[in-house]
């Protein structure tokens, strides 16, 4: 089993074997008891996700399944992003993303972008991520809703930051599993941390 994960941001303080794409390809190679390869893309952008995606060299058909991360802006020169206004860019750069990865659709899953805790800016990804699991669902692809109730728990983030803690890794691989409707893990027990 082949796994690629484009796009999003890289996991910062988490060791290797517990972010979110390794536990991933674990699951499924117990699940599937047949050895799962992670390959990954360089983490980044949308518009770079859509770049990587659409080169020559890349073949997609080679994947069993493909996790497309819809990533983070590029800060303005302010240091900055302001998601409101780059919105229409990034959904025709996920139109971009999702017709290239049309014709392998019954093998993607879209995550969204993580929720963020202050309130305006959260209410903003909130509704971002809606837009984004709409547009995902009217094409006919999976989506893992990142700013969903059960997945917005303030124990699964690092502090005030946008970022997954270990914990927080587990779920968002369990989340996978369960949007491609497959069942969850059964010899993986409470993680070590806990």
């Amino acid at each position: 089993m082949n796994i690629l994960v484009v796009g999003g941001s890289p996991a910062h303080g988490v060791p290797e074997r517990e972010r979110f794409d390794v536990r991933l390809t674990q699951y499924l190679a117990n699940r599937a008891e047949a050895p799962a390869v992670l390959h990954l893309a360089v983490p980044g952008t949308l518009g770079e996700a859509v770049f990587a995606l659409a080169q020559p060299f890349v073949d997609l058909g080679n994947y069993n399944l493909i996790v497309l991360q819809t990533g983070e802006d590029a800060p303005t020169a302010a240091g900055q992003t302001h998601r409101w206004t780059a919105l229409p860019r990034r959904l025709e750069q996920l139109r971009q993303a999702l017709t290239l990865l049309g014709p392998h659709r019954s093998r993607v899953v879209v995550l969204t972008p993580p929720p963020l805790a202050a309130p305006l800016p959260g209410l903003l990804r909130r509704w971002e991520c809606h837009r984004i699991e709409a547009l995902c669902r009217l094409w006919a692809f999976r989506v893992v809703n990142r700013c969903q109730p059960d997945l917005r728990y303030e124990f699964l983030f690092e502090g005030e930051s946008p970022r997954l803690n270990r914990l927080g890794h587990h779920y968002l691989s369990l989340e996978i599993i369960r949007e491609l409707r497959w069942p969850s893990p059964k010899d993986d027990g409470e993680p070590a941390w806990l």
